[in-house]
């Protein structure tokens, strides 16, 4: 397993944790901030947290432990956070498939993010994005989905797996478009993405990626749409999915979480720390060479957020037959 990485951070957590005899001289005796991930390291989600973390460190000085505690779809990690002291010292890095997908599709996972946490506020959005194998003679959303109904069950999609956030993203741009798509899971998105360039299966709805990127410029692949209902600075000329499919909008979030009875005043100084950095330019643009945009909401924000992905996502993943 990889070791933990050290990271000097530091963040005002509310009057509490200061006393008038605080300096920064003193920093090095606080407890350090854990921002627990429930993912393997090195995925886009671990160095998404660990950009913001760096720079977090050079601005406020103090350290903060970066965990990685895979497993049980992101049990493992939850129940350590939502265990933990309730001081804004230990957070759960979550995506949206954390927040709204495992505790419907997997309701034995044993957390539920809006009773176990509070939500501090979110870092980043991306869309998922629809590629195609050359192959399908579609250049856009509309010319594929007239493709898929003149050749009903003859169309199949890639996924990291049933119950995954990218099945269930598809599923839903595809009940929403009217066409049928045979799905096949794979094991990680690495397989599904061999299995499209090697023409197995006709598309992918997934996030973006240099790897896509880079697949789409060779010719080995075609790019028809993204799920933002805005144009996308990481995506020039790829178009919004909701120009053909109107108020269709499916987008990743990552955001953070602290034990459900963290008092506000951390919270609220958590998510002002976090936005500062958020507004960076240098910040920004390591986002955008990630292909993810920096995005800050107010912890109340998040939560709404949150609330709203639930009703856009239960019902279908239940109509689905997942969780039982």
């Amino acid at each position: 397993m990889r070791a933990p990485a050290f990271i000097p951070v530091a963040l005002v957590l509310g009057a509490q944790l200061f006393t008038p005899t605080s300096t920064f001289a003193q920093t090095s005796v606080q407890p350090p901030l854990e921002i627990v991930l429930p993912l393997t390291a090195g995925g886009l989600t671990d160095v998404s947290m660990r950009v913001l973390a760096e720079r977090l460190g050079e601005k406020l000085d103090r350290n903060v432990l970066v965990l990685n505690k895979p497993g049980a779809s992101g049990a493992i990690a939850a129940r350590h956070v939502a265990q933990s002291a309730a001081d804004g010292n230990t957070l759960l890095a979550v995506t949206s498939s954390h927040t709204s997908i495992v505790p419907f599709a997997q309701p034995n996972a044993g957390f539920e993010p809006l009773q176990d946490f509070t939500p501090v506020g979110t870092v980043t959005k991306s869309p998922s994005v629809l590629y195609v194998h050359p192959s399908v003679p579609a250049d856009n959303l509309r010319e594929f989905v007239a493709h898929a109904k003149a050749n009903p069950g003859k169309l199949s999609y890639g996924t990291a797996g049933i119950g995954s956030f990218g099945h269930v993203a598809s599923e839903y741009l595809f009940r929403e478009a009217g066409v049928d798509l045979e799905m096949i899971p794979y094991q990680g998105g690495s397989r599904f993405t061999v299995a499209l360039v090697a023409g197995e299966i006709d598309a992918v709805f997934t996030l973006p990626s240099g790897t896509f990127g880079q697949y789409v410029q060779d010719g080995k692949l075609k790019v028809l749409g993204m799920s933002m209902p805005e144009p996308s600075p990481q995506l020039p000329g790829v178009p919004p999915l909701n120009q053909t499919l109107p108020g269709f909008e499916a987008v990743v979030w990552t955001g953070l979480l602290a034990p459900a009875q963290t008092p506000p005043a951390v919270v609220e100084a958590l998510n002002q720390a976090i936005q500062e950095v958020l507004a960076e330019p240098d910040t920004r643009a390591k986002y955008e060479s990630m292909g993810v945009q920096a995005a800050a909401l107010s912890p109340q924000e998040y939560r709404d957020e949150i609330i709203k992905e639930h009703a856009l996502w239960q019902p279908l993943i239940q109509e689905l037959g997942l969780g039982g």
